[in-house]
């Protein structure tokens, strides 16, 4: 695997914060959490740091059904139009700034781990297992990118963040 020794650095990074638990055989599992499922990882680099990678869980995959892949993929199951969000982008953030009346003040949040930030209910842990090694698994407990339904939830959150500001 190219990026093997990157996804595992990323994985103990995610274990020593705490938000990937494990690691766990598969018997232990699925004694724990009962039956689960895997997706594709991918590693691109972050834009604005090269040397750092950003790892993301393939929830589109399988593309279709087939035998070797019987199960739909995670994001298949989920209707995105349930998670919308209010925040805006950067062109209509900059109109909202111009329209300000003078004395206004702003807020600025960091977001560099934004969905990492928000934990996830442990049923639906099954749904992001990630396969670490040829017999070994951890549960991410967070949102995860790549999952259809992250944006929105972050959205909530920072829906309330604008409400208090």
């Amino acid at each position: 695997m190219e990026f093997g020794e990157v996804v595992w650095g990323i994985v103990m990074a995610e274990v020593a914060k705490g938000r990937y638990i494990g690691p766990f055989t598969q018997k232990e599992l699925e004694d724990l959490i009962g039956p689960f499922q895997t997706s594709p990882l991918s590693v691109i680099p972050k834009l604005d740091r090269p040397d750092k990678h950003q790892l993301i869980q393939n929830l589109l995959y399988p593309y279709s059904l087939s035998t070797a892949f019987p199960n739909p993929a995670i994001n298949s199951n989920i209707d995105s139009t349930k998670f919308p969000c209010t925040w805006g982008t950067f062109a209509a953030v900059s109109l909202v700034i111009q329209h300000l009346p003078p004395g206004s003040q702003a807020a600025v949040r960091d977001v560099a781990e934004a969905y990492c930030t928000i934990p996830l209910h442990s049923s639906h842990w099954p749904a992001v297992v990630v396969r670490t090694r040829e017999e070994e698994f951890h549960i991410n407990t967070s949102l995860c990118f790549g999952a259809q339904p992250s944006s929105g939830r972050y959205g909530h959150l920072e829906d309330s963040a604008v409400e208090l500001y």
